[in-house]
């Protein structure tokens, strides 16, 4: 239990090789133990020198460890397949303020209530405004949050779902009720790293940029379905408006990462410290990490070792409200992505607000989620194959400010007309996913 605080500990202090090393290390003296597997398996997605192979292995022996000898529910062989009215489940321990409601809203609140009647599983112990929202949607509304993973199954298994959803976020224990196959069909959307492991879950819901056909089945227990794109963002109902480019008014280029420090690896030091070096720019870093003293000190020493001086790097304060953090893109011209874990929400967030985001793709699933972003936004010259393509597109675009200019007026606009922000189109095809699964 102790390395496995002190290997949360290095993640708030954005040192994710100090964590793995910790988070191994508990994991060898007691393998996936209830204190380190959820941090074990989702932050070492952050780690250069873990590649897919790895993390689908490390995710399998998991459900293997944890799956093995439990007693399965049976389920009625008899029952109908296709009914009238198909009772979906929605399983979730996020039905609150969180990333994870960001995608789900657009889903659930779209529904058709006449072939469909939704149950949603919430192990939130927080509720607020966004949970009271979400429970109108649905027809069943079910707290489920001082049960343990056995009586979640039970009572999904009463209720008599044919199809069950989880919609929760990375955390293996999370995943613990699946094992149980409280419902003949099961799925996971969404929020996810790599393979759920457990063999018990069915599908999972993915698209054809980040899983490519024929290259990646291999790495899951569950067979894929793909989506014309593997989830949809709630834009803000209210907010800020995009400003224009400050490099306009700066007279230099500013680089932005709002990503968690932790996704700054190595790698994306020494690619970013290439770029600062190559055009005149400065970078700005905001994190939602407790310990950003810490952080900070660690993350510029990183960059003065590769010749960059402190005062070319800028750190913003942790915003308390989501309007305020979406102010703080207004101070950047471009967003840098991480590498090799690729920013998500914060992508979403950057080019809602008017910021593109460069990225170079990798070759497994969450190095791949920017590739994906800006491929449907067809903002293909924002995506690079290797260190010197990024540096050489960057630096075209940074020579065309009346362009970046132009992008960044209209950026929002053609992210609500792509799959990305399109609510009805992306409820539309996963409900035809649904009906092909069944």
């Amino acid at each position: 239990e102790a390395y496995a605080v002190l290997g949360n500990c290095r993640i708030n202090q954005g040192d994710v090789y100090g964590a793995l090393k910790a988070l191994e290390k508990s994991h060898q003296i007691s393998p996936f133990n209830s204190a380190v597997s959820s941090s074990y398996l989702f932050y070492m997605a952050f780690h250069p020198d873990y590649d897919g192979a790895r993390l689908s292995h490390e995710n399998r022996a998991w459900g293997k460890f944890y799956a093995d000898g439990l007693d399965q529910i049976a389920h009625d062989a008899t029952a109908p397949t296709r009914p009238r009215r198909l009772r979906i489940g929605y399983l979730s321990y996020e039905y609150a303020t969180h990333v994870t409601s960001f995608y789900f809203e657009p889903l659930v609140r779209r529904h058709d209530q006449a072939r469909f009647e939704v149950f949603c599983y919430a192990g939130n112990e927080k509720k607020d405004g966004t949970t009271e929202r979400l429970s109108t949607f649905v027809d069943h509304w079910i707290d489920i949050s001082s049960l343990d993973a056995e009586a979640v199954a039970r009572r999904i298994k009463e209720d008599n779902i044919h199809i069950l959803i989880s919609t929760s976020s990375y955390l293996a224990k999370h995943r613990l009720p699946l094992a149980y196959r409280p419902a003949p069909v099961q799925v996971c959307y969404h929020n996810r790293v790599t393979t759920t492991g457990l063999t018990a879950v069915d599908y999972l819901i993915t698209e054809e940029l980040v899983d490519p056909a024929g290259e990646t089945d291999d790495l899951y227990s569950e067979k894929l379905v793909r989506l014309t794109h593997r989830c949809c963002y709630s834009a803000p109902a209210a907010g800020p408006d995009p400003g224009a480019p400050p490099v306009l008014n700066n007279g230099y280029i500013t680089f932005g990462s709002f990503n968690n420090f932790a996704k700054i690896s190595d790698s994306s030091i020494i690619l970013w410290s290439n770029l600062l070096k190559r055009i005149n720019s400065k970078l700005i870093l905001k994190s939602s990490s407790q310990a950003l003293e810490v952080s900070k000190e660690n993350l510029i020493k990183k960059f003065e070792a590769q010749g960059i001086e402190r005062k070319k790097i800028e750190f913003l304060k942790r915003t308390e409200s989501h309007k305020k953090h979406l102010e703080c893109y207004n101070k950047i011209d471009i967003s840098l992505d991480t590498i090799p874990y690729n920013g998500a929400t914060t992508s979403f967030e950057s080019v809602w607000m008017g910021v593109p985001v460069m990225t170079i793709v990798g070759n497994s699933f969450t190095s791949r989620y920017g590739y994906s972003i800006n491929k449907n936004l067809k903002l293909e010259e924002f995506v690079a194959k290797d260190e010197k393509q990024f540096l050489d597109k960057a630096e075209k675009i940074c020579s065309n400010l009346s362009e970046l200019d132009n992008l960044r007026g209209k950026l929002r606009n053609i992210a609500i007309e792509s799959p990305l922000f399109n609510q009805n189109k992306f409820n539309n095809d996963f409900v035809n996913i649904i009906k092909k699964i069944l």
